[in-house]
């Protein structure tokens, strides 16, 4: 009987094994960076664009998306990606071999060497993936990068960002920076500003509705038991 159950032990330990090695492979469960900082001096702004590394085909790729703001600017794009990637020397391959949507596959690399790339107040990157005209608008990206690109770590001590991502808004001057790092003196907020907040009822409101709707289910109450003309329930 021990026997049996040291046995049956065993097998689910080596299943719990397998399956943690699968999760942990499988892109399907890659971690997420939620990018929530921006460098826009804009008290109470809350965003949020996510960059998931995922791997495409075999190939490691990026998905970038807009999520959600309290801006009352419409958003119009992402404007460009800054990422570090380990192991990887500008030339050949190309960095990013196909993308999502496939205009994108034709924008440039803005930054002539490594390191040298300016994320607004985000600090330096290594790659600097910017969109042309043509792709103004795209809220959501994916880029599949060559396969000699492997993992993706923060730009520099004091800003401590895996990723940024510059965003376009609608109004005269509305762009800024979102990332998960730490950013410098925040830059004038300009044409961006914050929706009006819904307006919440008084407390006195709430009480006088709860009083009336009492006050109806007691009579309809007193009604039904026969205690109360019907007429003057439904007044």
């Amino acid at each position: 009987m021990r026997q049996r159950i040291r046995s049956h032990l065993w097998v689910s330990g080596l299943v719990v094994a397998l399956g943690l090695a699968l999760i942990d492979g499988d892109p399907a469960h890659a971690t997420t960076f939620d990018l929530t900082h921006t460098d826009l001096n804009l008290p109470g702004l809350s965003i949020l664009v996510q960059v998931t590394p995922e791997t495409c085909l075999g190939n490691p790729c990026l998905a970038v998306q807009y999520v959600s703001s309290n801006l009352a600017n419409t958003p119009a794009g992402i404007h460009e990606i800054f990422f570090n990637p380990a192991r990887f020397q500008l030339g050949n391959p190309p960095l990013v071999v196909s993308s999502d949507p496939p205009a994108w596959l034709s924008s440039t690399l803005k930054c002539p060497l490594p390191g040298l790339c300016q994320a607004g107040g985000f600090g330096s990157f290594d790659i600097d993936f910017t969109a042309l005209a043509a792709e103004a608008g795209d809220l959501a990206v994916t880029l599949t990068l060559a396969a000699a690109v492997s993992n993706f770590g923060p730009n520099d001590a004091p800003h401590q960002a895996d990723f940024a991502v510059a965003l376009d808004f609608s109004g005269p001057d509305c762009h800024f920076v979102v990332s998960d790092g730490v950013a410098d003196p925040l830059s004038a907020a300009n044409g961006c500003s914050l929706r009006a907040a819904a307006p919440t009822p008084a407390p006195g409101t709430l009480l006088l509705i709860g009083v009336s709707l009492g006050g109806v289910l007691g009579m309809r109450w007193l009604a039904n038991k026969g205690l109360l003309p019907t007429s003057l329930a439904r007044s």
